[in-house]
């Protein structure tokens, strides 16, 4: 009898294990975000960074990345940028960011040496990581929450 109720004890344990992670287990659709951020508008012209880009550019192989939305300011007097990758493991989380903060980095002293109000923008950039989505938002105001809401309207 005892083998029989914790037997049951285990499987309920084990099912209801399986129920809370899956529903907590998000996705976030990042093509629709990437379509969202051409619809915007007032904001400076940007420009997509294809996957090889990424790498040259970043230094993020699309090995560490199951998608991406990367989109850089067309002119070099906006800092105005969207980076945002999506992974599957916690070790492309932790080459993603490594590559991130060194762009980051970049950012900060170029502005800081160049135009205050868009160095103001980088200093206050959003930086996003959930739902194996790690990345940064650096705009004005209104830019960075119609990013922002566009991402959490296509997290399901």
């Amino acid at each position: 009898m005892k083998k029989i109720v914790l037997t049951m004890t285990a499987m309920g344990l084990l099912l209801c294990g399986c129920t809370s992670s899956s529903a907590a287990a998000k996705t976030v659709d990042l093509t629709a975000v990437k379509e969202g951020i051409a619809s915007i508008e007032d904001v400076p012209a940007l420009m997509e960074l294809s996957e090889d880009d990424i790498s040259s550019y970043l230094g993020i192989e699309s090995s560490e990345y199951t998608a991406a939305v990367c989109e850089i300011p067309m002119m070099n007097v906006h800092a105005t940028e969207v980076v945002l990758f999506q992974y599957e493991t916690d070790s492309q989380k932790a080459n993603i960011q490594s590559a991130l903060d060194t762009r980051l980095k970049q950012l900060e002293n170029t502005w800081s040496q160049y135009l205050p109000d868009q160095y103001d923008l980088v200093k206050n950039r959003t930086e996003i990581d959930a739902n194996h989505v790690v990345g940064y938002i650096i705009g004005e105001e209104a830019f960075v929450s119609s990013v922002t809401k566009l991402i959490d309207d296509n997290t399901k």
